[in-house]
């Protein structure tokens, strides 16, 4: 990409925190932290007219209108405002309700609504004619009255069930964010671990009361429990595939093998240390703990016995997984690395994997097992190539700050801390370009409509385009 076609376009005296081109690609808005938006033509980075001010805080989104008519403002002074984009001038405003900034402004397709979503936890939506609120909404993310500890997926992906510090599990659909039924409430302490059934007619949950409660999804019903026998806090609790089985532990270093039909103990495992994680093998023979004392272990469930140690880690392993063909067991360690593990022999498959700066909090592989992604303490999330043990998507040395999919999605566009912009294969991972871009950290990216140029804006308050065929 060619860095000298486009000067950096000058005019704000404040960071830029959002970058919008209008449809037609004629024109890019800019929000800055001096509190306003300026507009500039695409093609030879002039600015078009007089800044649009009234905020009184930083300008935090920006947004279009279908037409290119109209621009949406959000702001950290806790309004909204509607301008026109030829007069520079407010038309719906300042729109007052939401009582911390405003994070995200959108116009809805054929520009009747404008919906926002601030800190308050709430999302409005706004008559963009009138400027009347006609109605708010909790985001799903924020209906519990306390911290949201766990989350999961039902296997079709058509709901999400949240735990929280408030005792409670609610379930939401996932299309819509609309919460379903009542809330299931039962556990006398905060719940530290919910799993689905394969088939999400159940849902298991741990808690730090010491039991566990199996639930019906439909009628949101308790159908078994409290099961009791956890001296200490369940932290982790896994159906098997076949649904014939739960596992669960604890800090008190038991494992225990339920019968998912009458909610029996069939099996108490004692472990030297406490117990993070439990997995199941995809054909629910054995079970892998990863445990405290830096060991993971293998556990045949017919016969209700240790079968083996995998050793190596140097520190706690906080997270065990199965390859979806049981070919692999992977575990995540607060010495910073992933290992796979060949579960038929216990050996190391590969070197261990490395890259995280802080301990390695969570595994999922694909479906397919041929990646692997891990969440870490460090802030950052890495996607695997299993066989190769590559990470593709690293090379920013710093945060990422902004993503964005090019408009026929085969590439990804990143900005972040270290000041540059990447350019990344969707299909491969690979990295196609790296752009040093600006003396700052580059915060927003948007990309046109054709996709031929990328706008980034970042702290050292300029903007700057970009032509991506070269």
């Amino acid at each position: 990409m060619d860095d000298t076609t486009f000067e950096p376009f000058k005019g704000h005296t404040g960071n830029i925190l959002t970058v919008a081109y209008s449809p037609d690609g004629a024109f890019i808005a800019t929000g800055s932290a001096d509190n306003t938006i300026r507009i500039w033509e695409a093609e030879t980075g002039r600015q078009v007219g007089k800044p649009l001010e009234g905020h009184k805080n930083w300008v935090h989104a920006i947004a279009y209108s279908a037409d290119g008519q109209h621009l949406v403002s959000g702001s950290y002074d806790k309004t909204i405002r509607v301008w026109d984009a030829t007069a520079h001038q407010t038309v719906i405003g300042p729109l007052v309700g939401h009582t911390y900034p405003i994070l995200a402004v959108q116009f809805s397709p054929n520009g009747t609504l404008v919906a926002s979503g601030s800190l308050d936890k709430c999302l409005k939506l706004w008559d963009a004619s009138t400027g009347d609120c006609i109605a708010t909404l909790k985001h799903p993310s924020y209906g519990h009255t306390w911290d949201i500890l766990t989350v999961a997926y039902s296997p079709d992906g058509a709901f999400i069930a949240t735990g929280s510090r408030d005792k409670t599990i609610r379930i939401w659909e996932a299309e819509t964010g609309r919460q379903v039924g009542e809330l299931l409430k039962g556990h006398t302490q905060h719940g530290n671990v919910i799993a689905y059934s394969p088939d999400g007619q159940r849902l298991v949950s741990g808690s730090q009361d010491g039991t566990i409660r199996v639930w019906d999804t439909a009628t949101h019903q308790m159908v078994m429990g409290p099961l009791e026998g956890h001296t200490g806090l369940v932290l982790s609790v896994q159906l098997s595939p076949d649904g014939a089985l739960m596992a669960s532990g604890d800090t008190d270093n038991l494992l225990k093998l339920w019968d998912a039909s009458t909610g029996t103990c069939i099996a108490t495992l004692e472990h030297p240390d406490c117990m993070r994680s439990v997995a199941f093998s995809p054909d629910s023979k054995h079970v892998a703990t990863a445990c405290d004392d830096w060991v993971v272990r293998i556990y045949d469930v017919g016969q209700q016995q240790l079968v083996r140690e995998l050793t190596g880690h140097r520190g706690w392993v906080r997270c065990v997984q199965y390859s979806p063909d049981s070919s692999l067991i992977a575990s995540a360690s607060n010495d910073h690395t992933i290992r796979l593990w060949d579960a038929s022999t216990g050996n190391l498959a590969k070197a261990p994997l490395r890259g995280h700066r802080h301990y390695v909090s969570g595994l999922s592989f694909s479906r397919d097992g041929q990646q692997l992604v891990s969440s870490s303490e460090d802030e950052s999330i890495r996607v695997w190539d299993v066989a190769s043990g590559e990470c593709p998507l690293s090379g920013h040395v710093g945060s990422v700050r902004a993503v964005k999919f090019t408009p026929d999605e085969t590439r990804l566009v990143t900005g972040g801390s270290d000041r540059t912009i990447r350019v990344w294969s969707v299909q491969s991972g690979a990295s196609l370009h790296v752009i040093e871009a600006h003396s700052e950290t580059v915060w927003a990216l948007s990309i046109s409509p054709d996709g031929s140029r990328i706008a980034s804006g970042a702290y050292d308050k300029t903007v700057r385009l970009w032509d991506t065929k070269s």
